[in-house]
């Protein structure tokens, strides 16, 4: 039997295949944004009527990811109403707020 002979690309990404197959997802932990910077993103959110995702504090160290359109309570301002697409809404409480992006 005539044996195939691979040659380095081959080997390259064999290699770089089995490191991705073998690897085991990471959790992505996200440091807490200071209260100011979290205050100044959603009034500009708001302002700008831009989506966001918002990771929420959960218990044991968990986050909680949520992403939409944010609308401020005019009564409450420390409470938020996050819609999505699908008209699902979330309510937040700014003091769970861990981390926020632009959608």
């Amino acid at each position: 039997m005539i044996e195939l002979k691979r040659n380095n690309w081959q080997k390259f990404t064999d290699n770089v295949y089995r490191s991705f197959v073998l690897a085991e997802p990471k959790s992505i932990v996200h440091q807490q944004m200071p209260t100011f910077q979290i205050e100044f993103f959603l009034q500009q959110a708001i302002k700008k009527n831009k989506a966001v995702t918002i990771w929420l504090k959960g218990q044991n160290q968990q986050e909680y990811a949520a992403t939409g359109k944010i609308k401020a309570s005019r009564s409450q301002p420390q409470k938020f109403l996050l819609t999505d697409q699908k008209t699902n809404s979330v309510l937040v409480v700014s003091q769970k707020i861990k981390f926020l992006q632009l959608a």
